[in-house]
């Protein structure tokens, strides 16, 4: 007797490398963190319900004598998960609460980045517009400049007609 509960002290503390693989993956898992029992490690309870849906059993106790060593798991933790988790329906039902809530927020995720994406879309329409606009005013700007310049032009060649036009020679020869 004295040697079985010191071997069962021995297996309670053993490490996760040492334990069969069924409760290595949770120990994993659960990133290797046993809290408490008020917050078990989900991935131990994951890889618990995932079991008992395999094997079609509801309860945990049940999941728990068939598939995963006992000894393995703290006494406060088994407790906790039996009374926490009499029945697979309650566990259940969380995780189907859990996969809609990240379906929620997936559908939230992808209406904001449609959002952001949409966004940017009329962002970027608005500066190609904005673009547009800029290339209209210079191309105005150049227009009128070259129909200034050609005003100018056209007014110095008048002048200079207007000099070397025999009339104007002759009004100003006589008047000098």
């Amino acid at each position: 007797m004295k040697s079985a509960r010191t071997r069962r002290v021995s297996v309670h503390k053993c490490a996760p490398s040492k334990a069969p693989p069924t409760f290595n993956v949770a120990w994993r898992c659960a990133g290797r963190e046993l809290i408490g029992p008020e917050h078990l490690p989900i991935g131990l309870l994951k890889c618990l319900l995932q079991r008992s849906h395999e094997t079609g059993q509801l309860s945990y106790r049940d999941t728990l004598r068939k598939h995963v060593c006992l000894q393995l798991i703290p006494h406060c933790v088994h407790s906790a998960l039996i009374s926490r988790f009499s029945s697979g329906e309650q566990c259940a039902a969380e995780e189907e609460e859990e996969e809609e809530e990240e379906e929620e927020e997936e559908e939230e995720e992808e209406e904001e980045e449609e959002e952001e994406e949409e966004e940017e879309e009329e962002e970027e329409e608005e500066e190609e517009e904005e673009e547009e606009e800029e290339e209209e005013e210079e191309e105005e700007e150049e227009e009128e400049e070259e129909e200034e310049e050609e005003e100018e032009r056209l007014a110095l060649v008048r002048l200079l007609e207007q000099r070397f036009s025999p009339s104007y020679q002759i009004q100003h020869m006589e008047v000098g």
